[in-house]
């Protein structure tokens, strides 16, 4: 007997046809199975709506234009459509403003040095809700001047002045309401602050019970180079001798100019003929100013001449003494010269 093989053999064909009605039962359960699903498909697609897709979140999430929160604008969370930023004053100088009293005119105030001082209107308007009071206040500046302490104005101001203040205010009180704009008047005292120099102010507010604002600073400085006075002698001589005068007879006058040729303004000062004959004078003084009509008449202004004629008296002394005319000028910054002028008679 041959051993078997490990091949299967061919089947032969007189062997029987094996059963075949488990697998053609598994196919009909099979069939009937797909047939349910493709059922139910076709009923959800037809009669039921899609569910809403589920919203993506996390860190890599990215907003669609189709997001009315881009579309609008959001404002702590709430949807704020077509929202526009307050107005910003333009009137900052010399600091931002931020209260609802605002200065709209002059500020900050800066003139030419070279030109005289001269009055400036301050606007203010009210953007709030409630009526302000307001008071202009100029602060006193303490200075120290031989013989002891003097209070000034701020800064110190040259030539000295009997004023506290470098500055007048009229009004410095008021009320303004709500969207109205009031304006004040400061007239500057003497010479104005140049070389970097400025003049502070500030504009005091007060409101009804829960309202406060800060003080609104106001600054006056002058530009440009600092202004002097330069006082020079263009006619006549520092030192006179006369003729001795008949008895009782006066001497002939003599004359002498001074002027200005500086940028800023001259404080000449005639001091007293110390020198006497008898119980007066030996000499009587007058000025005359060209041109004549400038706003102090004690002043000097920058391109104007003082013209002095000196009239001595009856009596003078022929023994070669000497009497003298002192002329005391201040210059802009307040340092002080003397001229002096001589008269002889031999």
């Amino acid at each position: 007997m041959l051993p078997s093989s490990s091949y299967p053999e061919s089947p032969s064909p007189r062997k029987k046809t094996p059963n075949l009605r488990r697998p053609m039962a598994l196919l009909a359960v099979v069939l009937v199975v797909g047939l349910v699903v493709m059922f139910v498909g076709v009923f959800q697609l037809l009669g039921g709506a899609p569910s809403a897709p589920h919203q993506a979140s996390g860190p890599n999430t990215t907003a669609t234009a189709s997001d009315s929160s881009i579309a609008t604008g959001t404002a702590s969370g709430t949807p704020v459509p077509g929202a526009t930023p307050p107005p910003t004053s333009s009137a900052g100088n010399p600091g931002t403003q931020t209260g609802a009293v605002r200065v709209t005119q002059n500020q900050d105030m800066r003139p030419a040095c070279v030109d005289n001082t001269a009055p400036y209107s301050v606007s203010l308007f009210n953007g709030g809700t409630v009526t302000a009071s307001w008071h202009v206040n100029i602060p006193e500046f303490v200075g120290q001047v031989p013989g002891g302490p003097i209070v000034l104005s701020q800064p110190l101001l040259t030539p000295l002045s009997t004023t506290p203040y470098w500055a007048s205010v009229n009004p410095q009180d008021g009320t303004i309401a709500s969207g109205q704009t009031v304006s004040f008047v400061v007239t500057p005292i003497w010479s104005m602050p140049c070389g970097g120099t400025s003049y502070h102010a500030s504009v005091q507010l007060h409101f009804p019970t829960g309202t406060t604002q800060a003080d609104i600073p106001l600054t006056y400085a002058g530009t440009g180079p600092v202004a002097n006075s330069n006082v020079v002698l263009v006619s006549g001589t520092l030192n006179v001798t006369e003729a001795c005068p008949a008895s009782g007879v006066a001497p002939d006058p003599f004359t002498f100019a001074i002027k200005n040729i500086g940028n800023g303004i001259a404080y000449p000062n005639m001091k007293p003929l110390n020198e006497l004959v008898g119980f007066n004078s030996w000499a009587t003084v007058q000025v005359v100013r060209d041109p004549p009509d400038e706003p102090v008449s004690s002043w000097l202004y920058p391109g104007e001449t003082m013209t002095v004629t000196v009239s001595p008296v009856a009596g003078v002394r022929c023994d070669g003494t000497v009497y003298h005319v002192y002329m005391e000028i201040l210059d802009t910054q307040g340092k002080p010269t003397t001229m002096t002028f001589t008269d002889v008679f031999q």
